[in-house]
């Protein structure tokens, strides 16, 4: 990064290294370093995506180090929800939604924002992201996550994908990852991120 400022891999090269930074519990590192990414040149949209998500994961990972009676841990998990808040709503397909969505449950928790915590929870406690048809039907609902609220009106019925990845699948590993449907897009960015780690 210092002797090749310029070049083109720098931004994900800066989100590599703010991943390092998080793993080795260098929040402040991480945090500055992903924050050259973001106010650097445009980030191509999965690598904006990527720097997105991890913003809010430091954040939550450090505020959970502050004691419970410093009162700087309401203000940093306050922080990470505002984070967690407009990631959802930028990025509200993303393969990582739902853990978003209940981080922030959780981090609304740990600081007394109980109605919050259920607000998001909820979704995930009555039944979670699929469930039968409560009218007795062996019908299959799946939760939309497009929501602004989760409530039952929010089920719809569940159907089977049918994504070109999986058809690729029969193919190996590369012809999944390679898919430019919604599958590909979400194997790749798993895989992608269990490489990087």
């Amino acid at each position: 990064l210092k002797d090749y400022p310029t070049d083109a891999i720098v931004p994900g090269a800066q989100i590599q290294l703010a991943f390092s930074y998080f793993f080795l519990g260098k929040f402040d590192e991480a945090t500055a370093i992903l924050q050259k990414a973001l106010t650097g040149p445009p980030l191509p949209d999965e690598l904006k995506q990527v720097a997105e998500s991890l913003a809010p994961q430091i954040l939550l990972a450090k505020a959970s180090l502050i004691p419970a009676s410093d009162p700087k841990r309401k203000a940093a998990f306050e922080e990470a929800i505002k984070k967690l808040s407009s990631y959802i709503a930028a990025f509200p397909k993303a393969p990582d939604i739902e853990s978003s969505i209940y981080s922030r449950a959780v981090a609304n928790y740990q600081i007394g924002n109980y109605e919050e915590a259920v607000k998001d929870n909820a979704g995930f406690s009555e039944g979670g992201f699929y469930r039968l048809n409560p009218n007795g039907s062996k019908e299959k609902q799946a939760l939309d996550l497009q929501a602004a609220s989760f409530d039952e009106s929010n089920y719809k019925k569940a159907d089977k994908p049918k994504l070109p990845s999986m058809e690729a699948g029969k193919k190996g590993l590369r012809g999944v990852v390679t898919a430019e449907d919604q599958g590909g897009q979400y194997a790749w960015s798993v895989l992608r991120d269990t490489l990087v780690y």
